[in-house]
């Protein structure tokens, strides 16, 4: 996960300033929500790529500028930065764990707090009429899918987690990027948390999106 803000300089933190979290895919690119970007204009934003912590200090060396909106699709949420200088991340091992959809972000946890680092959220699909009946009520596309947070979750994905990674894991298989946070209808671990899906490889293209929920299994 990265920390995309906007432009700072050495006398401010970037940390409040922070746009969105973000996901780099497997050319340096970087992922995210549409709805963190307001415009197309995207010159005044920065990307921290290796940086996990909000309670620490950030040198200016540590930033990436952004070069451009790569891909934008706003009513699939989804957009893709340029940023000259991100890395790929390495490939994951195989996830030897139980089966699980997890969503990383920054966002506030119960009764408000915010930790300094990346809040992971184990998630399990919505009620699939409940969720229908949300999108059309809300005028969302059919591409966003519905999450619940799994059994034992204080919380849902909350305010801040938006552009957040969303990772299915399967026994025996590396971890997958199934999407990106986008929005949510409550916090509470029985609230409906929207996911902006992606399909495919991750190798830059634009991405697809699909209604399909992802297997864990």
């Amino acid at each position: 996960m990265v920390i995309i803000t906007r432009w700072f300089s050495e006398h401010e933190s970037p940390f409040f300033k922070v746009v969105c979290a973000g996901v780099v895919n497997d050319i340096g690119e970087i992922t995210t929500a549409a709805h963190c970007l307001p415009s197309d204009d995207v010159s005044n934003l920065v990307v921290l790529p290796g940086t996990s912590n909000t309670c620490q200090p950030v040198s200016l060396t540590d930033r990436r500028s952004v070069a451009s909106l790569k891909h934008v699709d706003r009513r699939a949420d989804v957009a893709v930065l340029a940023v000259p200088g991100a890395i790929p991340p390495a490939r994951p091992s195989a996830h030897a764990g139980p089966p699980a959809l997890v969503a990383f972000g920054l966002g506030t946890g119960p009764h408000g707090t915010r930790r300094c680092s990346a809040r992971p959220v184990r998630l399990t699909q919505s009620d699939p009429t409940t969720c229908a009946s949300l999108r059309s009520d809300l005028g969302l596309p059919s591409s966003l899918l519905c999450a619940t947070a799994a059994d034992g979750e204080e919380f849902n994905t909350c305010s801040g987690d938006s552009g957040g990674p969303v990772y299915s894991y399967s026994p025996g298989r590396p971890p997958t990027l199934v999407g990106v946070t986008s929005s949510g209808v409550g916090c509470e671990a029985d609230s409906v948390g929207f996911i902006a899906a992606l399909v495919g490889p991750n190798d830059g293209a634009p991405p697809a999106v699909t209604a399909s929920w992802p297997t864990t299994d």
